[in-house]
């Protein structure tokens, strides 16, 4: 009988580098609530958890890459709704001044 070699995702090499990749495009977006260290962690939490799940069902790398880089989308897309973004009290401070007579002019 002729058994395929099981599929065993490595977190090195594509993986690793479409994460990487995957990050910098959305660092811009977290940047206030994240940094980039802890963006590639999240990648390696969703990739924990990818072959958690799927690591012995799927047994082709792409495949595998589909699954795991919707998932890293998904991941960072919750980030971004979970955490809006920041205001920060000079922002607020500036745009909602109280007018008082003396800036009117009234004396």
């Amino acid at each position: 009988m002729d058994h395929p070699i099981p599929f065993r995702p490595r977190f090195g090499g594509p993986i690793e580098g479409h994460a990487v990749n995957t990050v910098k495009r959305w660092y811009p977006r977290l940047a206030d609530q994240m940094e980039f260290e802890d963006l590639l962690q999240e990648a390696w939490v969703v990739f924990l958890r990818c072959q958690a799940r799927y690591g012995g069902t799927v047994d082709n790398p792409r495949w595998f890459m589909a699954l795991f880089s919707v998932s890293l989308h998904r991941r960072f897309c919750t980030l971004l709704s979970h955490n809006p973004a920041y205001i920060s009290d000079e922002d607020l401070n500036e745009q909602y001044e109280p007018t008082t007579d003396l800036d009117v002019g009234y004396y």
